[in-house]
């Protein structure tokens, strides 16, 4: 979808997907959640997101969810109700003092 919406991009290492480290250090809030999926082709992305934010100088709280197991998109294939984890992590990090 990200070459489709942007055609003049070059994949996912484009400066809009991939921000430098002193944009990151810039970031207007406090508290940041990474999700990943261990099978998804952006695992490595996500993770890196994570590493590069938490050296950025940043002075948020960034937290990272790994699913192992899970494919890209896992999410929207998981049926709602009382146990799914994803939503809980979400609503559990929102509720945060």
């Amino acid at each position: 979808m990200w070459l489709y919406m942007c055609p003049s991009a070059s994949g996912i290492d484009d400066f809009r997907m991939k921000p430098s480290a002193e944009d990151l250090g810039r970031i207007g809030c406090d508290r940041m959640l990474v999700f990943v999926a261990e099978k998804d082709h952006l695992c490595g992305p996500g993770k890196a997101y994570y590493e590069n934010l938490e050296k950025s100088g940043w002075k948020g709280k960034v937290e990272l969810v790994e699913n192992k197991a899970e494919e890209h998109c896992f999410h929207l294939r998981i049926p709602s109700g009382d146990d799914n984890a994803v939503v809980k992590k979400i609503v559990s990090f929102i509720n945060q003092d």
